[in-house]
């Protein structure tokens, strides 16, 4: 399924939403390249692992300059992450550690609406019982 999106999202560069409910089974990283050629996008939601986030926090700034709205689902061994919200006037962060999490909400001084799912590190009583579920 992700060989063929780049290709697919070089055929539409005005896309102003873009949202993949799927996990990415390879070419990664080509996913994010291309997500950065969306110079018109505003609304993102993406599932991503630690080299396509890096990648992603590279770029975005100068690459989707338009882009306000953002869903990042975080896949694979976690890691440290210097993601920052700037610009951002909405933010979903799913599968991120609490540390980044709590690091990350510090970068986002235009955020107007934050939703943070399923924190990695949140004490199991903070969580309900649908996302205990979800992580064992």
């Amino acid at each position: 399924q992700s060989a063929f999106l780049p290709k697919l999202l070089q055929r539409c560069p005005r896309v102003k939403s873009l949202r993949l409910d799927f996990r990415p089974l390879q070419k990664e990283l080509a996913l994010v390249q291309a997500i950065m050629q969306l110079v018109c996008l505003e609304r993102l939601r993406i599932y991503v692992d630690m080299p396509g986030l890096d990648l992603f926090q590279t770029h975005r700034v100068d690459s989707l300059p338009r882009l306000r709205f953002l869903h990042l689902v975080v896949v694979g061994p976690p890691g440290p992450c210097a993601l920052s919200l700037e610009g951002l006037e909405e933010v979903a962060l799913e599968d991120f550690r609490l540390p980044d999490v709590v690091r990350v909400v510090q970068t986002g001084r235009s955020l107007r609406t934050l939703i943070v799912k399923a924190p990695i590190g949140a004490r199991p009583e903070l969580l309900s019982s649908e996302e205990q579920e979800r992580h064992h």
